[in-house]
């Protein structure tokens, strides 16, 4: 299976029928990439020595976190239980794989989330997403149930990006934990960035340095900003000017030219006009840069009370204007005083 087939890990399956001691063997002989084994208890100290008669060569489902935090806590809108939940609440998250729902619960047995056939109705969606918010929110290996991914792709995508993004991990620490029946709250720690989870009541307000990245009814997950890469098709600045420069219709616009490149060259402009210019970072006059910006002061260029650049021409021909974000110049044929 791993060397013609292509499997990097295996599942055990009932793990009860058999001593651990074998995982451990199989593990070893076979270089697992990862494996987990399906002991269907809730006890997290039973599924502790298991664990052991494994030699801590195994993972294993963390059925404690599936009844405690999401069954009998975010089902039954009871938040206070999502702390201290199962395998991650008694400190073994490395070896947790965490799940909402799996081929036995679903649809066929009482385990599953909101009661045998009921997890995938349409009042159900709420609770069902907060619910996989929170095991992609937090440390432990996250499995997520295929029809759920099959059903909820574009939220479930968002919340693993997030986690993603500020690099949340099966060992991450959790602080700031708020719980109680209304709402729960936490911050993770990713080795990229902090992740902080909202569920029921806690959902709102905001966090300075966060973004809110994955968010619907009762549950928000806020990212680092930091850790959120910049759109490589982003423009890198606008450049908007007087009507001379661009034209009436874009006079004064702070979109009026996006740029996408470190420079933006004005071609053919006619000599005696009056031109005035400005750039923005972000399309908006909140990051205005004028005269006082400009790195060098190139003869000829002098500024207005709004700080605008203003200029004409000696000769027809172009300017270009150049921002690398710590560098902002203008070239061209500048009209001086008595030229």
């Amino acid at each position: 299976l791993k060397n013609d087939v292509g499997f990097d890990g295996w599942r055990y399956d009932y793990g009860k029928g058999f001593n651990h001691s074998h995982i451990n063997d199989y593990n070893s002989a076979a270089e697992a990439y990862m494996s987990v084994v399906e002991y269907w208890d809730g006890n997290p100290d039973v599924i502790r020595q298991r664990l052991q008669d494994a030699s801590w060569n195994n993972m294993a489902f963390d059925f404690g976190t599936k009844y405690d935090a999401l069954n009998n806590g975010i089902c039954s809108f009871n938040y206070a239980k999502c702390k201290g939940a199962g395998m991650l609440g008694a400190g073994y998250s490395k070896h947790a794989v965490t799940f909402v729902d799996n081929h036995d619960t679903f649809q066929r047995n009482s385990s599953e989330f909101g009661g045998q056939g009921n997890s995938m109705l349409s009042n159900m969606k709420d609770r069902l997403l907060q619910a996989n918010a929170y095991i992609l929110a937090m440390p432990g290996i996250p499995c997520v149930f295929y029809p759920h991914w099959v059903t909820y792709k574009a939220e479930i995508k968002k919340m693993i990006e997030a986690r993603h993004l500020v690099g949340v991990h099966s060992q991450s620490g959790v602080e700031y934990e708020s719980a109680e029946q209304g709402g729960y709250q936490a911050t993770i720690v990713g080795t990229k960035g902090y992740l902080i989870l909202q569920l029921g009541n806690k959902v709102g307000g905001s966090f300075d340095g966060f973004t809110k990245y994955a968010s619907g009814n009762g549950y928000a997950m806020w990212i680092s900003s930091s850790a959120i890469p910049a759109d490589p098709n982003a423009p890198k600045f606008y450049v908007t000017g007087n009507d001379k420069l661009l034209g009436e219709s874009k006079a004064w616009n702070p979109q009026a030219i996006a740029v996408k490149e470190s420079s933006y060259t004005f071609e053919n402009l006619a000599a005696g006009n009056d031109y005035k210019l400005k750039i923005t970072t972000d399309g908006t006059w909140n990051t205005a840069k004028g005269y006082n910006e400009l790195t060098a002061k190139a003869e000829g260029l002098s500024a207005d009370d709004d700080d605008n650049i203003c200029f004409s021409l000696s000769e027809a021909g172009n300017v270009k204007v150049t921002y690398t974000g710590s560098v902002f110049t203008l070239e061209g044929k500048f009209a001086t005083s008595g030229s």
